[in-house]
């Protein structure tokens, strides 16, 4: 996410000197449910760190890790809300296995996800429901 927003920065603003900073958050490094470490706040928290102290004049986050308002650090704002890309989410399966849908997969089917969110929606899906498996999500990918 951070290298697309860098290279859309540098498009608009090639005499600006642009250095990104790679900044691995409480979120990236745990394990288990993120309610363990705070929720939401555990991808933004260190970066927000960087910001107040003066270590980076600006951060970039995914909007679904962003705190709401009251719970961000006071002194933080969101200042720009770049274009999104496709929104959906996928379904990855492992090399050689033909395309399927969620209805495709066998009942108890264990499928990982780090988001609240898809976990809720996949025991919803049909009975028996497929069966949702911590998984963290990527830091970053370029």
């Amino acid at each position: 996410m951070s290298y697309g927003s860098g290279r859309a920065f540098r498009s608009h603003y090639p005499d600006i000197d642009l250095t990104i900073l790679k900044i691995t958050s409480g979120g990236d490094q745990h394990r288990g449910p993120l309610a363990e470490i705070g929720g939401k706040g555990a991808f933004t928290r260190r970066a927000d760190e960087h910001l107040l102290d003066g270590r980076v004049e600006a951060t970039i986050a995914c909007a679904k890790e962003l705190p709401g308002p009251h719970d961000r650090n006071p002194g933080i704002t969101v200042g720009v809300v770049l274009p999104r890309e496709d929104v959906r989410d996928v379904l990855v399966l492992p090399a050689g296995q033909p395309p399927a849908t969620l209805d495709d997969l066998p009942p108890g089917t264990r499928i990982g996800t780090s988001a609240p969110r898809r976990a809720h929606h996949l025991t919803g899906t049909r009975v028996p429901a497929p069966a949702p498996a911590p998984a963290p999500a990527p830091a970053d990918w370029p």
